[in-house]
């Protein structure tokens, strides 16, 4: 799923259809949250070790708020490059 999102993402980069763009964004990020809440079950089900399992969700959450910070950043600049 993070794959083909990935893949669609850049595949339509150079589109200049929002509506199109802000699919494959919100694509990826819905493919971001999956994998966190995965990480979170499987240390939770798997893990005894509390404080290696705060540090490895506290470091994936970051990381994916990072990138949705980064994508959010991007379709305010397209928006405003095909809306002018």
């Amino acid at each position: 799923m993070i794959i083909t999102a990935i893949v669609n993402i850049f595949r339509n980069r150079n589109n200049n259809n929002l509506i199109l763009f802000a699919t494959k964004g919100v694509n990826l990020i819905v493919a971001m949250l999956s994998i966190i809440s995965l990480e979170v079950a499987m240390s939770t089900t798997f893990g005894n070790d509390l404080n290696f399992k705060n540090k490895m969700t506290a470091i994936l959450g970051f990381f994916i708020v990072f990138i949705n910070t980064i994508i959010a950043i991007k379709f305010i600049q397209k928006g405003k490059k095909i809306s002018v």
